[in-house]
């Protein structure tokens, strides 16, 4: 009986700490890094236009952020904004998004707890859509 419950519990801390080491996992090859206290520039997947990003009050960090975003055209908008931890498979609460002058604000950006989130910024250019995202390495 004891062998039995020592093997079970084996097998229970060995993926719990699986798991916990899955929070550090390297980013998406595919997505650009996003760093605090630096502007993104990325073109957006379908190349309708260019994005910048920057982190209002130069921070990114566990809990509400906010991001500054511009547009590379006149005719192109941000629709919506999300994030997504992949190692845990889990999304963020939707933040807003508002036109700032020329460019586009996004509030209530949260994350949740440490580790790479993924944030896509939802796009319309007259009738088609695009997308643009990135990941950030939440400390």
């Amino acid at each position: 009986m004891i062998n039995a419950w020592s093997r079970t519990a084996s097998v229970l801390l060995a993926s719990a700490a699986l798991t916990a080491t899955g929070c550090s996992a390297d980013k998406p090859a595919d997505d650009p890094k996003f760093v605090a206290g630096q502007p993104l520039a990325l073109e957006s997947a379908h190349g309708l236009t260019s994005v910048t990003v920057t982190a209002d009050g130069g921070k990114l960090e566990q809990g509400t952020n906010a991001l500054l975003v511009v547009l590379g055209g006149a005719d192109v908008e941000l629709v919506s904004a999300s994030s997504f931890m992949p190692v845990h498979g889990h999304p963020g609460p939707t933040p807003a998004v508002t036109r700032a002058g020329s460019a586009y604000r996004v509030t209530g950006l949260e994350f949740t707890m440490p580790g790479l989130w993924q944030v896509t910024l939802d796009l319309r250019a007259q009738s088609e859509t695009d997308s643009a995202d990135f990941v950030v390495d939440v400390p």
